[in-house]
């Protein structure tokens, strides 16, 4: 099992603390992200937990903690015992965590670029890589979210 070490985005605390605190407003705004968006986070798996959920919104914090590891609940429950959300609002975590989706892909697409202009690829598969490239970069441009959710 991967380490829970390591740096939490405020994004992945917001969506935590919210889904403790304010259930509903924390499962409808995960319902929103696709298990891709959660890819490579450190809270990926309370995350994709808490989005599988079908209880109520009330016993969503309990049957979470029972469904995680020991040092995932701990995580959570660190979390949760903060005063006062990192973040306020659900809605803004799940749009940075999209961002930082499209970041991860952005750079796998630069690696693959780099790969195919190591190799002299000159066909349709560089055309097709340059523009998933673009599409990226104005994904990336679009989104209007605080360098402290990133």
């Amino acid at each position: 099992m991967r380490s829970l070490q390591g740096h939490i985005r405020k994004a992945e605390e917001g969506l935590i603390w919210t889904l403790v605190h304010q259930p509903a407003a924390a499962m409808a705004a995960l319902r929103l992200m696709e298990p891709e968006d959660l890819k490579g986070l450190i809270t990926e798996n309370i995350l994709l937990t808490a989005r599988e959920l079908t209880v109520r919104p009330d016993d969503v914090p309990t049957t979470l903690m029972e469904r995680l590891s020991t040092q995932e609940a701990q995580l959570l429950a660190s979390v949760a015992a903060q005063r006062s959300a990192p973040v306020t609002l659900p809605d803004l975590c799940v749009v940075a965590l999209k961002y930082v989706r499209l970041e991860r892909e952005f750079a796998e697409v630069q690696r693959e670029l780099r790969r195919l202009q190591e190799v002299g690829e000159k066909g349709p598969i560089l055309l097709t890589t340059l523009r998933r490239k673009l599409e990226l970069s104005r994904a990336l441009a679009a989104i209007d979210v605080p360098k402290e959710l990133q």
